[in-house]
């Protein structure tokens, strides 16, 4: 008879409840106890939130769990779902497996693209995901996992990253066909197409309204290799770029 084990979960939830209950009188970090180190002060942890006059409290420096897909092959994009409890691989096989983000475990898996995932990224309004494979293809998902648009010819080459506008009503992509396009989300439609020659693009970023920059392989962390603002290209160097977060 086979042995039934007890699966581990990483339950955050009380925390949360813990910080709802006090937040009425604990408005700031002035107003906060200081959580002592003794084993009975764990019921009076705070999620990461209420900690952000220390950053270091959201530092994950302990090691929880490993899962394997039954698939075994590289995972080229990892990804939360907007609410948190779900996570979402994707894989050099063109699947998506979504995990459970409390007990690890594994939930469903998904043929997506017909060709190795590279790009994932959420809305600001958290209703759709875009994703883009080794093909040039892009697809829509909404929240269900379900397929509602794809553009199959939408680069050249693999598509590295994509990035949304705070509106949502359009969104940037990077390839290593040397371009960076603009698209309407609506009808999923090329609005323009920027060259970023010689260089192959890697990381787009969508900086604020209609700034965006993007980044190549071989440039070192911090610099930009050129930057757009609307449809025209600011400069094409490597200068210097300063981010905050």
């Amino acid at each position: 008879m086979r042995k039934i084990g007890q699966r581990r979960a990483v339950d955050y939830t009380s925390t949360v409840v813990r910080y709802m209950q006090i937040r009425m009188w604990q408005q700031g970090s002035r107003d906060r106890t200081v959580l002592q180190p003794t084993p009975a002060a764990a019921i009076d942890m705070l999620p990461t939130v209420a900690y952000l006059d220390n950053p270091s409290t959201g530092f994950a420096a302990k090691f929880v769990h490993t899962s394997l897909n039954k698939n075994r092959c590289s995972i080229n994009r990892v990804l939360w779902t907007p609410s948190g409890r779900r996570l979402i691989t994707g894989s050099q096989s063109g699947e998506f497996t979504l995990w459970n983000g409390q007990s690890f475990n594994f939930e469903m898996i998904l043929q997506a693209h017909d060709q190795a995932v590279r790009s994932m990224v959420w809305s600001y309004n958290e209703n759709w995901m875009v994703t883009g494979d080794d093909g040039g293809a892009i697809k829509y998902w909404q929240n269900n996992m379900n397929n509602v648009k794809a553009n199959k010819s939408a680069h050249k080459e693999s598509v590295r990253d994509l990035s949304f506008c705070r509106t949502d009503l359009k969104f940037c992509s990077c390839s290593d066909d040397t371009t960076v396009k603009v698209w309407d989300f609506a009808r999923c439609q090329e609005e323009r197409s920027l060259s970023a020659e010689p260089y192959d693009c890697q990381t787009v970023v969508n900086v604020h309204g209609t700034l965006f920059g993007y980044w190549e392989q071989k440039i070192h962390l911090g610099q930009c290799v050129g930057m757009f603002v609307g449809m025209h290209l600011l400069y094409e160097d490597k200068t210097d770029v300063q981010t905050s977060f």
